[in-house]
């Protein structure tokens, strides 16, 4: 086990045979750092691994590996999340005015992150007619995670930059009523994405809300009359039914 800046020195060692150097890293730190290793020769080699070789007989001879790990923790991760609203009563598919200008509330939650004390990040909001307008989310700590609220309405994207590589983050659509809410193109209105190092693009969440005929859920005179209409109507095609049959008999 070495930290960082030590040295570990191994002797009386058999000549003339390979030496494989490997780095064990947890799944969590494969993702969180970059190993290299520089050969004797000065070469650099990429990896957790390097085989080295001791061949020089009758005379002292030392093997130096050095192993560089750079941190991944804080490259320049960026999450963008879409909305959109797609109506099912119209041939178009496009949305009325009144769910354009429905906003729907977001919580964004970094799953116990490594390096993070709860910070300001910079954001993008982009709306659909090109406007950008420049955004600060606050994460604020809950347990071990870190949690920010946001809103957005159909053809705005948000893109949040300097998140930290290597975290799991989950993306939580916490209000639709009358909406059905698919994420990434699966049903439901959460998502998790792991924001890996080195992406170079920011990773997307497409949340995506479809909508008809909307029933009311809350507040109104809720959904009894709905519901009640519907077995009215039911009832009398049954009864109509019925009543043919009946009369086909006789």
């Amino acid at each position: 086990f070495l930290y960082p800046g030590e040295t570990a020195v191994i002797t009386d060692l058999p000549l003339g045979h390979f030496m494989y150097v490997q780095e064990t890293l947890s799944e969590e730190d494969a993702d969180n750092y970059h190993v290299s290793f520089r050969e004797p020769n000065g070469t650099i080699t990429q990896g957790t691994v390097l085989a080295a070789t001791s061949d020089k007989l009758n005379e002292a001879y030392a093997v130096e590996v050095l192993c560089t790990n750079e941190s991944m923790l804080r490259a320049d991760t960026a999450l963008q999340i879409t909305k959109t609203v797609k109506r099912t009563d119209r041939v178009d598919g496009m949305p009325t005015e009144e769910d354009r200008q429905q906003s729907f509330n977001f919580r964004v939650t970094l799953k116990e992150p490594a390096v993070f004390q709860g910070e300001q990040i910079r954001a993008e909001l982009r709306a659909e007619n090109g406007t950008v307008t420049p955004l600060t989310l606050t994460f604020e700590q809950q347990g071990k995670d870190y949690v920010t609220q946001l809103q957005l309405r159909h053809g705005e994207t948000v893109v949040i930059t300097g998140l930290p590589s290597g975290v799991h983050v989950v993306v939580q659509e916490t209000d639709h009523d009358g909406y059905a809410v698919s994420m990434n193109e699966n049903p439901g209105d959460t998502v998790t994405v792991h924001l890996r190092p080195n992406s170079g693009k920011p990773y997307e969440v497409q949340c995506v809300n479809m909508t008809g005929l909307k029933i009311p859920e809350t507040g109104g005179i809720g959904t009894w009359p709905w519901y009640l209409g519907g077995t009215i109507l039911m009832c009398a095609a049954g009864w109509v039914l019925y009543d043919r049959k009946r009369k086909h008999r006789a």
